[in-house]
């Protein structure tokens, strides 16, 4: 007989058969191992005969480093051997492509890098690779393989390894055993990257959250995704996102951002789109429920490079933006009360009555308050000459640079006027009031810069030893001419002091009024009045050269017109004579209209008539710019139209002794002489 069919299934069973004093249980499993037997004698038959070469030792070799492959015998391990190829590959070389035929089962010693799409890196590891494909009998690679370093593999093709898995007991379940030990250690792995890969996304997102930033998805429509952070609920201001347009929340107030940004969408998402060109067309900043954001824009694409999303990030800038606006304002302020403490060391005496004035205009609002809050009525006088110390105010305000003050008095102005026409609101004066009450005290409070001593030394007549001793001297001689002489020295100053500060103010106001004024000063030597007169009367006399800028000067074009030179001036001549110093103060200007000043006064109510038609009657018409109430012009600015200003220029006059006179020429001009008598 034929071994071949010697070895058929029944064979052995058939001649057992014969053997009757065998069992039954003996019997069966006689059989089961000579079946097992057969099945084995056939492989081998079937195999060739394995030659025993260098290169089968290797491979061997190989496989004895790999448990899978322990249980089997000697006989079986060669026949493996001899069905698997001995690969070598260099550092970096790609083992698998993605996608490509996998011709059959790989086994590595050394680490191989695992990759989707040869980009996104799965794990590093040795073992087995391409079971999954093989084993579901599936032919293209799922994932691809780079060498991490010089190694050597075994690849059982896959015609092969389908064999060796029919022929050889329990090879099958040991590959299956370590495949899928290898799959749990994956896995195990993957959980644990992926929870910290949350926890590092939780703890990033919670960094983005407290520095201002949230991020979001956008698809193809503009739509946001399910995938949000919290930030972006409170900033967008809704609770449910997902699905709503992103720009009907953003930019729906800007037509041309949202133009842009619908353009931008629709052509990133097309085929062969140029990404970093189309992200510059999206908006970069907006404003949304009174924040301000930045936005960056990057692109999620898969893995042929296709858009999938929009990914954005909201910058929230509010913070920034308010500091840098506070860093600003301060640096600002810092510049502007620079500027206005040189203002003040160039005119202190100025900066000093100032002060004095914005004093005595507080206890007089003060007591105007109580008054009105008594239900009282207020003393016309006492009203008017508030009202002429706060115009005063405003006008010392502007060459320091304190527009809030003058702003502030301004609206003191506004509201004492409706009180002398009987249709006053007390609340307002109260706001005003308090307005005032801070602005007095910001500049105020520039006093402390400016040095206690140096301030004690100008408000006050100091001696020194040597002056003093000189005094003494002449008092217990009896040398009271000489004495009262040296005190009047001492407390006097020259009269043309009183223009400190003026050029620069005539400067600045014929600039804002578009006209070019320059001031002239002619001092005569020895015309002396007190400290305190030239004080005064540095701040009084404001009231007429500035009624020359803003009333008198023309400007350049009806200068030229008129033949004169397109700069005004203004002169300032002081004078010494015997007992009286003489403050003369001429502009080149217009001149006045006596006519058009009777016609103006009878149509200011506040104005006394009876006295205007006395002045009319003595041909003393320009007297009339001094009456109170009385302003030529017929709308009331920050400059002047109050009919305060000539009003405590001849009220100031007075109270020194002095006289005023004026002398003008339609067309040519006006000249005030003031007449002060000298210190006695």
């Amino acid at each position: 007989m034929d071994i071949n069919d010697w070895i058929q299934p029944g064979s052995f069973e058939a001649l057992l058969q014969q053997a009757p004093d065998l069992k039954a249980g003996e019997l069966e499993l006689l059989t089961q191992e000579a079946m097992h037997f057969a099945k084995q004698l056939r492989a081998l038959l079937a195999t060739p005969l394995v030659e025993d070469s260098p290169k089968q030792a290797e491979k061997l070799d190989f496989l004895n480093r790999f448990a899978v492959f322990g249980a089997l015998n000697p006989t079986e391990k060669a026949q493996v051997a001899q069905a698997a190829e001995l690969l070598s590959f260099s550092k970096g070389e790609c083992v698998l492509m993605q996608g490509a035929p996998l011709p059959g089962l790989y086994f590595f010693l050394n680490e191989v890098e695992v990759a989707l799409a040869g980009q996104i890196h799965i794990s590093t590891r040795t073992g087995i690779f391409g079971a999954s494909t093989v084993l579901a009998a599936q032919g293209a690679s799922l994932y691809t393989l780079t060498a991490a370093n010089n190694c050597q593999a075994l690849l059982f093709p896959q015609p092969a390894l389908g064999q060796l898995l029919i022929e050889i007991d329990g090879l099958y379940q040991s590959i299956t055993a370590e495949i899928i030990k290898t799959q749990v250690k994956d896995l195990q792995k993957l959980h644990k990257e992926f929870s910290i890969a949350r926890e590092q996304a939780r703890m990033a997102q919670e960094i983005l959250d407290r520095m201002g930033q949230a991020s979001l998805a956008l698809d193809e429509k503009g739509e946001i995704g399910r995938s949000f952070s919290p930030s972006a609920v409170v900033f967008l201001g809704h609770e449910k996102l997902a699905g709503r347009p992103l720009a009907d929340l953003l930019l729906k107030k800007d037509r041309r951002a949202l133009k842009d940004y619908y353009r931008a969408m629709h052509m990133l998402f097309e085929e062969e789109a140029n990404q970093e060109l189309v992200l510059q067309l999206l908006p970069k900043r907006v404003e949304h429920l009174g924040r301000h954001f930045a936005l960056h824009y990057s692109i999620a694409n898969d893995q042929q490079g296709t858009p999938m999303s929009l990914l954005l990030c909201l910058e929230d800038l509010t913070k920034e933006l308010q500091l840098k606006a506070l860093e600003e304002a301060h640096q600002q302020q810092e510049e502007e009360e620079k500027e206005i403490i040189g203002n003040i060391q160039a005119n202190i005496s100025g900066y000093l009555s100032l002060i004095s004035l914005c004093e005595t205009a507080f206890r007089g609002l003060s007591h105007l308050l109580e008054v009105l809050m008594d239900q009282g009525d207020p003393d016309p006088a006492a009203l008017a000459d508030l009202m002429r110390k706060l115009h005063g105010i405003k006008g010392f305000s502007s060459p320091f640079g304190f527009p809030r003050l003058r702003n502030a008095v301004h609206a003191l102005e506004e509201a004492l006027q409706g009180f002398q026409g009987g249709k006053g609101h007390l609340e307002r004066l109260e706001t005003d009031f308090m307005n005032f009450e801070a602005e007095f005290q910001y500049v105020f409070g520039f006093q402390d810069r400016l040095g206690d001593d140096f301030i004690r030394l100008l408000k006050g007549v100091n001696f020194s030893q040597v002056e003093f001793a000189v005094l003494l001297e002449l008092l217990n001689s009896g040398r009271y001419e000489e004495l009262r002489e040296q005190l009047v020295l001492k407390v006097s100053c020259p009269a043309h002091a009183i223009a400190e500060g003026w050029e620069q103010e005539i400067e600045t106001l014929a600039e804002k009024l578009g006209k070019k004024v320059k001031l002239w000063v002619e001092p005569d030597e020895g015309a002396n009045l007190f400290q305190h007169q030239v004080k005064t009367l540095n701040y009084e006399l404001r009231h007429l050269y500035r009624n020359s800028v803003d009333h008198g000067i023309e400007s350049p074009r009806e200068r030229l017109a008129r033949g004169k030179n397109e700069r005004g001036n203004i002169w300032l001549r002081v004078k010494n004579e015997k007992n009286r110093v003489l403050i003369i103060l001429r502009d080149d200007g217009a001149g006045l209209d006596l006519k058009a000043i009777e016609q103006i006064a009878r149509n200011k109510p506040l104005v006394d008539q009876k006295k205007v038609d006395e002045l009319i009657r003595k041909g003393e018409q320009w007297r009339i710019l001094f009456l109170p109430g009385f302003s030529s012009k017929s709308e009331t600015t920050q400059i002047s139209g109050r009919g305060v200003g000539l009003d405590a220029v001849h009220q100031c006059i007075e109270e020194m002794g002095g006289k005023i006179t004026l002398v003008q020429a339609t067309g040519e001009g006006c000249q005030f002489t003031l007449k002060i008598p000298k210190p006695v």
